[in-house]
């Protein structure tokens, strides 16, 4: 990637729950993001935008040629969860989200 812009489509996946995923749920979890790579995304991602349902748009400060392969395995920060679900039940511990996370289908 050459371009400050990664762009890319939540493809249909289901959480535990049945539930569809959707980009704002990608947005919300990568913007309370917490790991041990925090501080290097929000330094090198500008704004998050959920398009629409299925489409998440990273806009980069720079552009940084592995960001998505350091974003969706390298860090953790790929981990998705459910926003409607977070801000039901609140914050729980890496353990609890185990029995939460997305499966692919």
């Amino acid at each position: 990637m050459t371009s400050a812009t990664s762009s890319c489509c939540a493809r249909t996946r289901v959480s535990a729950n049945g539930e569809p995923v959707t980009a704002e749920d990608v947005k919300f979890s990568s913007e309370r993001y917490r790991g041990a790579a925090q501080s290097l995304i929000k330094e090198r991602v500008e704004a998050i935008e959920a398009s629409d349902p299925q489409h998440v748009r990273f806009k980069l400060k720079k552009p940084w040629p592995d960001f998505l392969t350091f974003y969706s395995s390298a860090s953790g920060a790929g981990w998705i969860v459910h926003k409607k679900y977070v801000e039901k039940v609140g914050e729980l511990t890496p353990r609890q989200y185990e029995d939460i996370t997305i499966k692919g289908t």
